[in-house]
């Protein structure tokens, strides 16, 4: 049985024209059970005899946010510009049990069955939190021009390098807004563009700093434990530099062309570096691996691309498109 609950509100002010202040806040909830019985007959209930599993997750998830947005236009001078904060939470419970040999028949509960066969837990949490803020402006509909900032802080990294700083600028000419233009009629819009900037990625694994113990290694009926990961709290954000440049050229409403050349490089790549065994750290595998920032890439290339309308009318619409890079 699976139960999706959600929610989301917010509140907008708005004191002078042109400038919003919004508060969001969503949440959403889910809980998932599952219960499986196994008879003593057929299958593989049979090796119990008899067994009864049970499964329980519940994932909650958390985003509030405070925006303020003003937009403003000034004879052929527009402009709009974003400030943001915004936290995010994330919770995740896993409960599971399984039990063997039922006593009488017909009733599914743990009461019923005598030897625990798997008995497993464990939650994972995760925050983030984040500062924004974003300026557009354009001249005439001719001259763009953009800025955009954030300041995000993520539990996955340690204390010391918790936070990371991101940003990206642009800018572009619609060449077919110019005078020189305006009898070319068969153009319906030829824009130069190019933008830089740099972003983050943070690790998949919720706790990649921490060092790590696992439990089940007994010995001798004795609880035991061992080291499954050494902690590295000089891990920090992934950076993703990407460099753009791009042409986009329509022509008679019906031709959508774009050509861009882009670069992009990865520092600090974050991957899994394999650890010697000898000083007894293992895991689930056998082999024991940390997660560190030890790598580096580059994609670099150029991508092109044409879409035609073929047909549109009040009953038909025929497109195709096609892409290389």
């Amino acid at each position: 049985m699976r139960v999706n609950q959600t929610g989301h509100t917010y509140l907008t002010l708005t004191p002078v024209e042109g400038l919003n202040l919004t508060a969001n806040y969503s949440i959403n909830n889910i809980d998932y059970r599952r219960k499986v019985y196994e008879n003593p007959y057929v299958g593989d209930g049979t090796a119990g005899p008899g067994r009864l599993n049970q499964m329980s997750t519940r994932t909650l998830t958390q985003t509030f946010n405070q925006l303020i947005t003003y937009s403003k236009s000034i004879g052929n001078h527009n402009f709009d510009v974003l400030l943001g904060h915004e936290n995010y939470s994330y919770k995740y419970e896993y409960l599971y049990g399984m039990k063997t040999q039922e006593t009488v028949s017909g009733m599914y509960e743990f009461g019923n069955f005598v030897n625990i066969s798997s008995l497993s837990s464990y939650t994972n949490t995760y925050k983030k939190e984040g500062y924004f803020g974003r300026i557009n402006y354009d001249y005439a509909h001719k001259y763009y021009a953009s800025l955009s900032y954030r300041h995000d802080g993520s539990s996955r990294f340690a204390k010391e390098n918790r936070w990371g700083n991101f940003w990206s600028f642009g800018a572009g000419w619609r060449i077919s807004e110019e005078a020189f233009m305006k009898d070319v009629k068969w153009v319906n819009n030829l824009k130069l563009r190019a933008s830089y900037g740099v972003n983050g990625t943070q690790p998949s694994d919720y706790y990649g700093y921490l060092g790590v113990f696992g439990f089940g290694y007994n010995y001798n009926k004795g609880a035991g434990s061992a080291e499954n990961r050494i902690e590295n709290p000089n891990m920090k954000w992934e950076k993703n530099y990407a460099t753009n440049i791009g042409l986009d050229l329509t022509l008679w409403n019906r031709l959508a062309l774009t050509f861009e050349w882009y670069n992009r490089e990865t520092k600090d790549l974050l991957m899994d570096k394999a650890i010697s065994a000898v000083p007894g750290i293992i895991d689930g595998s056998g082999i024991a691996n940390t997660l560190m920032n030890v790598g580096s890439m580059r994609n670099r290339g150029f991508e092109f691309e044409i879409k035609s309308t073929n047909i549109q009318n009040n009953n038909l619409t025929w497109t195709t498109t096609f892409n290389i890079s």
